[in-house]
């Protein structure tokens, strides 16, 4: 008698339970199916909208294209030969160089990364193109090259103030950004197309891109070069020093 009471105790116990939802065997490869074309779906509904809206391409944003172009035009015009050699060049490259930043500030936001890395390669093959220049020399020869490279500087920086100092007095106050204008006249009035450019004008972003330039050059050079690069620092420090000029 009580293993019968045992068993009546037992399937009672068990009805007692709360049943688990179940899926009959038969329809659980439809449900996978469901839920894997569901899954397809959102994705390519995810792709589209991104793909919609710019965001993915499989080629190269022709915006980005055109200011490529534009860096290999520098390049060519200006790195590969050593720099500019006159402030009519100088006042060009930096007319050349604001056009590209007017272009690179259109640009949305997912856009920029791929133009900006463009421009922080051509600053960081204009500095290697400098250093290595420096140390092709003799070493009798390195401090007229170092003066030549920081007259290049000089007049660059002018030729940038210059331009500035147009537009400030053209109504345009945004010059201050590129710091205190102090071109020479005569020379901003002798060369007014060229630095009248108002793309001419820096990003406020200018300095961090150029210290990041600096410092993706750094990374992709080997110890031997990264001390190369220190020794240079150094002298054109302390040349510059020399000359009165500040670092």
């Amino acid at each position: 008698m009580r293993p019968k009471l045992e068993s009546v105790s037992l399937a009672m116990s068990t009805a007692s339970q709360p049943r688990l939802a179940s899926v009959p065997r038969r329809d659980k490869p439809r449900l996978r199916r469901r839920l894997a074309v569901a899954a397809i779906l959102t994705l390519l509904l995810g792709f589209l909208i991104l793909w919609g809206g710019g965001w993915v391409r499989f080629t190269t944003d022709p915006r980005v294209v055109e200011i490529q172009k534009m860096h290999q035009d520098l390049e060519q015009k200006y790195v590969e030969s050593g720099g500019p050699t006159t402030f009519v060049e100088a006042a060009a490259g930096i007319a050349a160089m604001g056009q590209i930043r007017q272009k690179m500030d259109a640009l949305p936001p997912h856009l920029k990364p791929a133009a900006e890395k463009s421009g922080q390669d051509l600053v960081a093959m204009y500095f290697r193109g400098q250093m290595n220049s420096y140390f092709t020399k003799p070493p009798q020869q390195r401090q007229a090259e170092l003066d030549r490279q920081i007259r290049q500087f000089e007049m660059l920086r002018k030729a940038w103030e210059a331009s500035n100092s147009l537009l400030n007095m053209m109504g345009g106050n945004r010059g201050a950004q590129a710091g205190t204008p102090g071109g020479q006249p005569s020379q901003t009035s002798q060369q007014r197309p060229a630095a009248a450019a108002p793309a001419a004008q820096p990003s406020p972003n200018a300095e961090a891109n150029r210290i990041r330039s600096r410092k993706d050059f750094i990374d992709r050079t080997s110890p031997i070069q990264r001390a190369q690069y220190n020794e240079y620092r150094r002298a054109m420090e302390d040349r510059r020093k020399q000359l009165g000029l500040k670092n």
